[in-house]
Parts: structure tokens; sequence; C-alpha cells
């Protein structure tokens, strides 16, 4: 029972490591998860890191949490910049409301020295407020086992074997390390081997890893578990998920496919958030065996520097744009830029459109063009002429940007 009285104000600080434990069991609460046991402990006690850990406390009451890992994140032009993953966020139910959540994401966002923060959000109309905006997408992947028979022109080379998940840490890692990047991918932090064998812990069903091997070495790897799912007025099917999939060849990728719809007692295969290019169906001769479901939001990002952030990504075309940036949580944002393919900075000439810091997340990694957001409202153009066809050069990226990584 909470006796601490409703008058408190919240009071955000860096938590100690005696509050680790308890900070993690807020979060397995809120994600109606089960708490962490003793054995468990000491995998999840090293993904915490020290400097990225606050909490908001009511009174004696530890009412929420903010945790997060240093990374670096692949931009529109093959290069990094410094990041923090928000992996935990959550607020106890009996605390929520009460500006308790608000003070101790300002208060992060304040502190932190990262120029880009990202995250993947439970619910999707919390983080605007917050200035995220929606920077990655993904959609799941349904194939019909039963249905999907590979096409003569899909390559049969290098060879697939499947070993405990909690045995393959360090073998993903590497591959992972090793594939090529596109905007959004993040680097692995060094515990991702620690979390992994944690959720064999703790999986319904035993995880499995398929793993190929080509001539250069281990290439790819697909991370799934079977189980029966049902419901009511259906029959029972058998249904392979994939978690987390990544290749460095195209060799690799067919390779796992062929394992995956090898693998017997199975109805379905389920992909989970992979990027929307990805041509799975034309791997089929009945390209209908294979359901792409509509695209969502897969990472939101927030801007807390404006100029790092732009000028560690690639701009396209010659013609430099003023835009006018309004930040409202993180005020020093707020200016007007002069972006350009030579770098971005602050400027005194007059705005050529105006957009809020969200809006600006939303087009940083090329997710989507400017003049679609300005169609809706979110971007005001002050100037006409070419004005959004500038910016939709600016802006561009040559892939849709993907993280694959659940941060």
């Amino acid at each position: 029972m909470n006796n601490q009285p409703d008058h408190c104000s919240p009071l955000v600080r860096a938590l100690r490591p005696s509050e680790y434990r308890d900070a993690v069991d807020l979060f397995q609460s809120a994600m109606h998860a089960p708490l962490v046991t003793d054995d468990q402990w000491p995998l999840l006690a090293r993904t915490i890191a020290p400097r990225e850990a606050f909490g908001v406390f009511m009174g004696a009451q530890l009412a929420g949490i903010c945790q997060a890992i240093p990374t670096r994140l692949t931009v529109p032009g093959g290069g990094t910049v410094r990041a923090s993953a928000i992996g935990r966020f959550a607020m106890r139910p009996d605390h929520t409301r009460k500006g308790a959540g608000t003070a101790l994401m300002a208060t992060y966002l304040g502190t932190t020295t990262a120029p880009v923060i990202i995250l993947r959000a439970s619910e999707g109309g919390i983080y605007r407020h917050f200035g995220f905006g929606v920077s990655t997408s993904a959609g799941n992947v349904v194939v019909n086992r039963h249905q999907a028979v590979l096409t003569a022109d899909v390559a049969d080379a290098g060879r697939v074997r499947m070993m405990p998940a909690q045995d393959a840490g360090p073998l993903t890692s590497d591959v992972y390390r090793r594939t090529p990047r596109r905007p959004g991918m993040v680097d692995r932090a060094d515990y991702f081997d620690d979390l992994l064998r944690f959720e064999a812990q703790t999986s319904p069903s035993p995880l499995w890893v398929a793993v190929h091997t080509g001539p250069g070495g281990n290439d790819g790897f697909a991370l799934y578990l079977v189980r029966e799912t049902s419901r009511i007025g259906e029959t029972p099917r058998t249904v392979l998920t994939v978690a987390d999939m990544h290749y460095h060849t195209a060799d690799a990728w067919t390779g796992l496919w062929r394992y995956l719809l090898g693998v017997d007692l199975v109805d379905e295969i389920s992909l989970l958030q992979r990027p929307s290019d990805e041509p799975t169906a034309w791997l089929f001769t009945d390209p209908r065996s294979c359901r792409l479901q509509t695209d969502s939001d897969e990472t939101w990002l927030r801007i807390t520097d404006v100029a790092t952030a732009l000028t560690a990504r690639t701009m396209v075309g010659d013609e430099p744009l003023v835009a006018e940036i309004s930040d409202a949580l993180l005020p020093r944002n707020s200016g007007r830029y002069s972006l350009s393919a030579r770098g971005t900075h602050r400027t005194s000439l007059p705005a050529q459109l105006s957009l809020d810091i969200s809006t600006l997340a939303s087009l940083y990694l090329g997710r989507i063009r400017p003049s679609a957001l300005a169609a809706v409202g979110r971007i005001t153009v002050h100037a006409g002429g070419e004005t959004l066809e500038i910016a939709d050069r600016l802006f561009s990226a040559p892939s849709p940007p993907w993280c694959g990584t659940g941060v």
C-alpha cells in the first residue's frame, strides 16, 4: 500500500547501485512481466549503464525509471552519431498522471550528452510530447509453410546448423557486428549476450538460433521459437516465430529461409519487425504464400543537439535551406539553422520553412519526405518556389531506415 501523500513533488536523480534491482522490478511490473528471480538478476544487473540510470521519487517511493545505454546510430551516408538508447522507461501505475513521468524524461533529456536518443514506444501517443518522432518502421512477415515453395532461382549455398540460444550470444554478436549497416541500425551493447541468455531462460518455448556459414565463415543467423497458437473457433496452428535475423549476403538470407521452411511440424512462419524493402515474397513460386503486415513504428528518435546530429548525416544536393526549429523542452535547440551538404550551423537568415523538434526527428533518418509532412500541416513553408523539393533532396536516404534491434 502506498502511504505517500499526494502532494509530494517528484524528485529525479541518478539511481544508486543498491536501487537497480527495484528499478528493473518496477519495469517488469509495468510491462506485466514476472519479477526477476535471484538466479536471473546477475544477468540483468549487467544490462544497466550506471551513468544512464535515473529514477523519479515521490517521497521515499520509487515511482518511475529511465534507463538507457550508450551506443552509436548509423545515419544516411554511412556515418554514425553518438546516441543513447532508452531500453527501460516506466512508471508505477499508482503514480501516473501526476507529473512524475514528465519530470523524469525532461531531466534525462537535459542531462544526457548524447545528441540523439532512441527508444521503442509501448504506447504511440506519449512520446511526441517529449519531442520524439517516429524514425524507423518495420512490418511482420507471415508465410504459409504448406503453401510456400522456393523458386528454382533461389541459391542453395553454404550450410545451416542450429544451436540453443543460451549458447549463441557471442556468435550472434559477431555476425551482427559484421553485418552491413543501414540508417537506423545501432551498435549492440556488450551485454546483449547476457540479455539473450535471459530471454532463453524465460522464454515460454525453447529458443533456438539457426546459423548460416558461407565461404568466409558465419554470415547470418535467425533467432526463433516454435509454439502452438489457437484462437476461439479456429484450428490450433504451430507457428515458428523469428524474433531476430541478420545476414551479410543474399546466400546467407536464402540459406536461412531454406532452413526455416524445412523445420517439420510447422504450419506458419512469422518474422517480426522486418524492413519494408526485404523482398521475401519474391522467394516463392506463389507470392500469396507470404503476407507482409502493415508497417508500423519501430523506433522513435529525439534530437538533443540539432547541429551535431544533422552534421553527422549526409545531406543531398547543392542548395542550402534555412529551417526554423522549435523545441519547447530544450530551448537551446530552438532557432534558425542553415542546412546543406557542407554541414549545419545556426544562421540569422530568414527561415524558408519551420517545424518542431519531433517533426525533425521523423525526417532525420529519411523515413518520410518533408513534402509529405508539410501536406499534413507538420511543416510550415514560408518561401515558395522549390523549397519543399530542396528539403526532400536534403533529407533523402538510399534505403528505408530500419533498426532491427530491440533497444
